[in-house]
């Protein structure tokens, strides 16, 4: 998970603000502690119980009455949201630390995005290293040699 929320906290961390660049991975992250709550019986408070069971009826031949797929009462629910926003601050506590025990190479690397837009594979881990990079040369995402490239849109 906290790989996942790097991405905003590195936002967060270098550039002081955070865009909507990162929504996606947000997401993503957010329904991984949604389900390793609910399905995985995965959180403190919760306990070791699988919460989503996929609109199973917990009564043969009963509909459910109320959200469908929640088989739990109000309560439940407000302890497997605080479970979820735990797991996440918790991810995001720990990129905050890696992203800010690796502050240099984080600068370095925002830098060279911010003056070239993509970058080469080669060139991320040259520049992470802390050595000198070479200028790209190629346009559409590949490089020269046809390598794939990283970069960030503006």
């Amino acid at each position: 998970m906290e790989r996942t929320t790097r991405g905003r906290t590195g936002e967060e961390v270098a550039l002081g603000e955070v865009t909507s660049g990162a929504e996606n991975d947000l997401k993503e992250v957010t329904k991984l502690a949604r389900r390793m709550v609910t399905e995985w019986g995965m959180g403190e408070q919760t306990g070791v119980v699988a919460y989503d069971l996929e609109g199973e009826s917990p009564f043969l031949g009963q509909q459910l009455v109320g959200e469908p797929g929640r088989l739990y009462s109000e309560v439940t629910a407000e302890r497997v949201d605080a479970e979820v926003e735990r797991l996440l601050k918790q991810a995001h506590q720990q990129a905050r630390s890696v992203l800010s025990e690796h502050r240099a190479a984080l600068d370095r690397l925002a830098q060279a995005l911010l003056q070239e837009e993509m970058l080469e594979r080669d060139q991320v881990l040259a520049i992470i290293a802390g050595a000198p990079t070479t200028q790209r040369s190629a346009a559409e995402g590949e490089s020269a040699e046809g390598k794939p490239t990283v970069g960030v849109e503006h």
